[in-house]
C-alpha cells in the first residue's frame, strides 16, 4: 500500500526494532544505529540484519559487539533531505536514558530548522518504541496535526510498560547490569533475570528459574500493570528464537483474550546488550484519551504478525 505524501513526516531509528521494509511501507523513515562488530562498523537493520548478527556472535564468542549513537551529521543530512518533501518532521528517538542518539537529534534539529522539527524522546526501546512509532504513523495517515501527534505521543511515552527476560547474563555483565559472579552462578542455575524500563532506563525487577517460570511471571506482571489488555495491540520481541515469543503470545492470548500483536526480532543495537534468547512484552498501563486501545493501527493495513 503506498501512502500519499504527508505534511508531517515520522522519523525514527533502528532502536524501534521494526523492520526497515515495514517502516518504508507505512511512510516512516528509519535511521540506523551503528554497531561495532570486530573491526567493522555496521548499520543496524541496514547491512547487518538480526539473523546475521546472532549467527556471527554465536560462531565467534570472542566478538564483543558495541553500539554507537547516530552522529549529529547523519541527522542533519536526513533532516535536510526530508524537509525538501515535507513541511515538518516528528522524530521519535530511542530512549535518552539508554543512548545519546536523542541528544544527537536535538543538536541537529537546532542546526537545521528548529521550528519545523520536533524530537520526541520515546523513553522506550525495541518494540515499545516501535508501538509508539506505529501509532504516530497511523495519526499522520488520519491527517492529525503535528501538535496533536506530539501531545498524544507524550501521553504514550509516559504509560508504556516494558517487561523483558534477558537471554544472556554475560551480555548483561558486559553492559554493567550484573556482576561477573552473578553472571556465572546465574548461568549455572538457569536464572532468568526479569527487567523493566522506568523513566527511560533499565532496572532489574526480579529473577525466575527457567523459561517456563519466567514467561508465566511476565503474564502475571501484565495482569498487575495493564489495563483493558484484551483491547490493546500487544508488542513482543525475541532474539534469535521466534518460538519463545510465540509461546508467550499463546499465554497472553489465553490469559487476557488478546488478538492483536506486533512481533519483531531484536536487532543488533538492542541485542548487543541483551543477547540471544531475550524475549519482551510491551503494553500500556493507561490509555491515551484520544486513541483507541489498539492504537488505531488498522489504518496502516499492517501485515500479519
Amino acid at each position: 500500500m503506498s501512502l500519499p505524501t504527508a505534511k508531517t513526516l515520522i522519523m525514527t531509528d533502528s532502536g524501534c526494532d521494526l523492520d526497515r521494509s515495514l517502516c518504508e511501507r507505512i511512510g516512516v523513515v528509519q535511521l540506523p544505529i551503528l554497531v561495532n562488530l570486530g573491526d567493522e562498523i555496521y548499520t543496524d537493520r541496514g547491512n547487518l540484519q538480526p539473523p546475521e548478527f546472532y549467527r556471527r556472535i554465536a560462531a565467534d564468542r570472542t566478538l564483543v559487539p558495541r553500539t554507537s549513537q547516530i552522529p549529529p551529521a547523519d541527522f542533519i543530512r536526513a533532516f535536510e533531505a526530508a524537509l525538501k518533501d515535507h513541511e515538518e518532521i516528528v522524530y521519535i528517538s530511542f530512549s535518552s536514558g539508554l543512548s545519546g542518539t536523542c541528544e544527537s537529534a536535538r543538536v541537529a534539529r537546532e542546526t537545521v530548522a528548529p521550528e519545523r522539527i520536533h524530537v520526541v524522546d520515546s523513553l522506550s526501546a525495541s518494540v515499545g518504541q516501535g508501538l509508539i512509532v506505529l501509532a504516530a504513523a497511523a495519526m499522520t495517515k488520519r491527517g492529525w496535526s503535528r501538535e496533536q501527534i506530539v501531545a498524544t505521543l507524550g501521553a504514550l511515552t509516559e504509560h508504556i510498560e516494558h517487561l523483558f527476560v534477558a537471554g544472556s547474563l554475560e551480555m548483561l555483565r558486559r553492559g554493567g547490569r550484573v556482576s561477573k559472579t552473578v553472571a556465572v552462578l546465574g548461568g549455572m542455575l538457569d536464572v532468568r533475570p526479569i527487567l523493566h524500563i522506568q523513566q527511560g532506563k533499565i532496572y532489574p525487577l526480579e529473577n525466575a528459574r527457567g523459561e517456563k517460570k519466567a514467561l508465566r511471571r511476565l503474564v502475571e506482571l501484565m495482569s498487575e500493570r495493564g489495563v483493558r489488555l484484551a483491547e490493546q495491540t500487544i508488542g513482543l520481541n525475541y532474539a534469535g528464537d521466534r518460538g519463545i515469543a510465540e509461546r508467550l503470545r499463546e499465554q497472553i492470548a489465553s490469559a487476557f483474550g488478546c488478538t492483536k500483536f506486533v512481533i519483531s526480532e531484536i536487532g543488533a543495537a538492542i541485542g548487543a546488550h541483551s543477547g540471544p534468547g531475550t524475549v519482551s512484552v510491551f503494553f500500556f498501563n493507561q490509555l491515551a484519551d484520544n486513541l483507541p486501545p489498539d492504537l488505531g493501527l488498522d489504518v496502516l493495513d499492517l501485515p500479519a504478525f
